[in-house]
């Protein structure tokens, strides 16, 4: 499924190898929406889902992770099986900027603000460390995978080097 603020494209979960192909594909055709909150999208998506199966979802996993891990506890209660790949661009995690920077939302065109991120750097690490910890032991606690990936790394490698992991520990 690929959603902003709401589904728009879902295809339904299929058991043939080919399969892999058809998803790739919708990945890689898929541009950016508008913001999303997940946790709503989700539980709006668990009763479209009628057989256990496995849920892998790409995601930066911003927004409310109360709401995000209800919905995510709402999929294992239903007895899927979840692989988060979180997705992060190397700067969000290193906060590198020095001087003035233009901020813009790749969700929203009209928010963007000049900040000097000297001043920031510090509490935006720590609430990204915050959050990161949040979701984490979240995600512990409903037994779901969480993989965090930078948009540096090929999205496909890192799914087959994951999937690879995966098998020899099972």
């Amino acid at each position: 499924m690929t959603f902003d603020q709401q589904m728009r494209q879902y295809i339904p979960p299929r058991s043939r190898p080919s399969h892999l192909h058809v998803l790739l594909d919708a990945l890689q055709a898929t541009a950016p929406g508008g913001e999303t909150e997940l946790g709503k999208v989700f539980h709006q998506l668990v009763p479209k889902i009628h057989r256990r199966g496995l849920l892998i979802i790409f995601s930066d996993c911003f927004g409310s992770v109360p709401e995000l891990l209800s919905a995510l506890a709402h999929f294992r209660h239903a007895h899927h099986e979840i692989i988060i790949f979180q997705i992060w661009d190397p700067d969000e995690l290193e906060f590198p900027f020095q001087q003035w920077t233009r901020f813009e939302s790749l969700e929203s065109a009209a928010e963007q603000r000049l900040l000097d991120p000297v001043q920031l750097r510090s509490v935006y690490l720590e609430n990204i460390a915050r959050f990161r910890q949040e979701l984490k032991d979240g995600c512990h606690r409903h037994r779901i995978d969480l993989v965090p990936l930078t948009t540096a790394q090929p999205y496909a490698e890192a799914l087959a080097y994951y999937l690879a992991r995966r098998t020899k520990s099972v």
